[in-house]
């Protein structure tokens, strides 16, 4: 007699005994475990955490991709929109992004490869612990995505949402180094950036604490904060303008952030290539199938 094939699981049902708990499949039999059951629902939805099904899940795979492989030295902090526009509280509306209507991730990837090694997801709130206690949101973030990195002596470069001279301080008394763009009104920056006025090609320096603050005019200002450059000379970069003819020159600080920033977008790039999102009545199906490639 042939024998039968088991039916192969959906998507979805294995998801569905991922989160099934022992206390639930027991309740199917009986009524009081089942009321049991109903009023704990009720304290565990009553926790800040909005992730807390997906929890456990997420830190697994957080764990999984940081453990498996070792970094070089340039890692950049950025964040990235994952499509939705589902019914969910903490859906971001971001015009600049090609999905504007979506689930902000914050990601820190390998500037060289794109590779991602750890990520957060925004729920509509900042997540504070002992090591960012003081800190702004923006600061917060760049320290808990690098969490153990901090000491490895790492390049880390963040844009100006980020960037601050606190946050730069503090990952240098780590022993590790900053690069980013800055906005010139955050809290500690040269009051004389402010007010400064350059020709196109100039640049202006400022030092303090391990820190260089550069303004650079192009052709609009651009404000830097960098650990681990100590000059503000404008170098070759290879290329020449079309006009004139002449060399484009630009500061080193200017160049190594164009080179190092890019790991964030280099990782969307290449999961465009891979379109594993699935329609599903749950949120957390979305964002799971979204995590599986990170």
């Amino acid at each position: 007699m042939a024998s039968r094939r088991k039916k192969a699981l959906t998507c979805e049902e294995i998801l569905e005994l991922v989160f099934q708990s022992d206390d639930e499949s027991d309740c199917d039999d009986d009524p009081e475990a089942t009321s049991d059951h109903d009023s704990g629902d009720d304290e565990s939805d009553a926790t800040d955490d909005k992730l807390g099904k997906l929890r456990p899940v997420l830190d697994y795979i957080i764990k999984s991709i940081g453990s498996a492989y070792s970094p070089e030295e340039g890692l950049a902090v950025d964040e990235s929109l994952m499509k939705f526009r589902g019914r969910l509280a903490y859906v971001q509306f971001n015009p600049s992004k090609r999905a504007r209507f979506g689930v902000k991730f914050y990601k820190l990837c390998e500037s060289a490869s794109g590779y991602c090694l750890n990520f957060s997801v925004y729920t509509g709130k900042c997540e504070q612990t002992t090591a960012t206690i003081g800190m702004l949101c923006s600061e917060a973030v760049v320290i808990n995505l690098v969490g153990d990195r901090l000491t490895d002596g790492h390049t880390i470069y963040v844009d100006n949402w980020y960037s601050s001279p606190l946050l730069f301080l503090h990952i240098n008394q780590a022993g590790s180094n900053a690069v980013g763009t800055v906005r010139v009104h955050r809290k500690n920056m040269p009051k004389e950036l402010k007010k400064m006025k350059l020709k196109k090609g100039e640049c202006k320096a400022f030092f303090s604490h391990g820190i260089m603050a550069l303004t650079w005019q192009d052709k609009k200002p651009v404000n830097m904060l960098s650990t681990c450059h100590n000059t503000a000379s404008v170098t070759d970069t290879g290329k020449k303008n079309r006009q004139s003819g002449l060399p484009v020159l630009k500061p080193q600080v200017v160049q190594d952030y164009n080179r190092g920033m890019g790991g964030v977008d280099r990782e969307d790039q290449q999961l465009a290539s891979f379109p594993i999102m699935r329609s599903a009545s749950k949120q957390s199906l979305d964002l799971l199938s979204c995590t599986d490639v990170q």
